[in-house]
């Protein structure tokens, strides 16, 4: 149904009841985990008034805001067979803009050695697969030097992107980098925010005489430039 986007109405009641229970929770977003839930990201975000963010797809725009219209963002999926179809429709539903759609290169892992094992619902050897993951990226981005950002559409897919990044040198976004960026926004800076980072000054203090640490030369300097 996710692949499709054609609903039945008791799964249509079940997302809303589902967002119904995560809102009693307390959650401030809202994520999925299957690229095709884009699908049903209007769905959701019609009945909460929390963000929604199901799918890395969402990144998609800001992404190719960043760079040159003459630059391109390599989508990678699980496989480029099922995605292809209808890959027009989902650009449409991220709101990329019309001029941005040719700058997207969609590349698929089905052919990647042990990543099948993502289909037919068995356990992925990831070792085995980070190797052929970054083979394909490689490659990839040799063939096409204008490719100077990865998005990883395929929630099975995150547990490679420090590989890709090391491999390649590029920036990599997927499910977990958007689930970051919009947590960001609700946690508090713990630098400078309000959490208490920070213990009560014990009033202690260590001897210090403004420029002590110079040397006599520089300490010198130091004189003739105040004066």
């Amino acid at each position: 149904m996710c692949q499709s986007g054609e609903l039945s109405d008791e799964i249509k009641v079940e997302c809303r009841q589902a967002v119904q229970y995560l809102e009693k929770q307390g959650v401030s977003g809202i994520t999925g985990d299957c690229g095709f839930m884009i699908h049903i990201q209007h769905l959701i975000s019609d009945v909460t008034n929390k963000p929604v963010f199901m799918t890395s797809l969402v990144q998609l725009p800001s992404l190719c805001m960043c760079f040159d219209s003459d630059e391109t963002i390599a989508i990678f999926t699980a496989n480029s067979t099922t995605l292809l179809p209808i890959l027009p429709r989902l650009l449409e539903m991220c709101a990329l803009r019309q001029e941005d759609k040719d700058r997207i290169q969609v590349v698929g892992c089905q052919d990647v050695d042990g990543f099948d094992a993502v289909e037919k619902g068995e356990e992925v050897d990831v070792l085995k697969v980070d190797a052929g993951i970054v083979a394909l990226a490689k490659r990839v981005v040799a063939e096409n030097p204008r490719i100077k950002a990865i998005l990883l559409e395929c929630t099975e897919l995150p547990a490679y992107a420090d590989s890709l990044k090391f491999a390649t040198g590029l920036p990599v976004y997927d499910s977990i980098s958007v689930c970051n960026s919009f947590m960001a926004g609700f946690l508090d800076n713990p630098t400078i925010g309000l959490n208490d980072f920070y213990g009560a000054w014990d009033g202690k203090q260590a001897e210090y005489t403004f420029g002590a640490c110079l040397s006599e030369n520089e300490q010198g300097k130091l004189k003739s430039a105040r004066t």
